[in-house]
C-alpha cells in the first residue's frame, strides 16, 4: 500500500509496477505553496522534481529582466522541475515555476532518484522514458507557439 495515493494519478507513474511505485512513493516530500508563490527560479539549483496533486502551476521563461512569458500551465498529475533529473551535472533550473493558485506538489530531490534509478535500471528506464516523452510534448507545443507567433510581440520588446 502507498503512503502517498495521489502518486497513482500522476501520469508518468502509469507504466510503473507497484514494487516500483512503493520506491519512488518512500522519497516523497509534499511542500504547499500560496498563489504567487515561486516554486524555483530560472538558473536556480534544480534540487528536485515535482508533481502537482491540487492546484496549478504555471511554467514561465524570462525574455528579458522584467518581462516573464508564462509558456505552459502544469495541473495535477503532471511533472515539472525537470531539470533537476536531466541536467544532472548542473542543475540549473532553465524557467521558473510559479503557483497560479493555492497548490500541493510532491517532491523528490534529483539526487535521491538518482540513486535510485543507479540501483534499480529498469525503474530508472522506464521513469526517463517518461521524462524524454514529457520534454518532447513540450518543445512540440514551444514550436507551435513560436510557428504561431504567440510570442512575437513579446520578443519585439525584449
Amino acid at each position: 500500500m502507498l503512503n502517498h495515493p495521489e502518486l497513482l494519478s500522476v501520469r508518468e507513474m502509469s507504466n510503473l509496477t507497484d514494487v516500483m511505485l512503493k520506491k519512488i512513493d518512500r522519497l516523497i516530500l509534499i511542500k504547499q505553496y500560496g498563489e504567487g508563490d515561486y516554486i524555483f527560479r530560472e538558473g536556480d539549483y534544480a534540487e528536485c522534481l515535482y508533481a502537482v496533486v491540487t492546484g496549478k502551476i504555471g511554467l514561465e521563461v524570462n525574455l528579458n529582466a522584467t518581462t516573464p512569458c508564462r509558456i505552459l500551465d502544469v495541473p495535477p498529475g503532471r511533472l515539472f522541475g525537470l531539470s533537476s533529473v536531466v541536467d544532472t551535472e548542473n542543475r540549473r533550473s532553465i524557467m521558473q515555476a510559479k503557483a497560479l493558485v493555492n497548490s500541493k506538489v510532491f517532491c523528490w530531490k534529483g539526487s535521491d532518484l538518482e540513486k535510485l534509478f543507479y540501483e534499480d535500471y529498469e525503474l530508472g528506464f522506464k521513469f526517463m522514458s517518461s521524462i524524454s516523452k514529457i520534454l518532447k510534448r513540450r518543445m512540440e507545443a514551444s514550436m507551435v507557439q513560436l510557428a504561431d507567433g504567440a510570442w512575437s510581440p513579446l520578443l519585439q520588446t525584449a
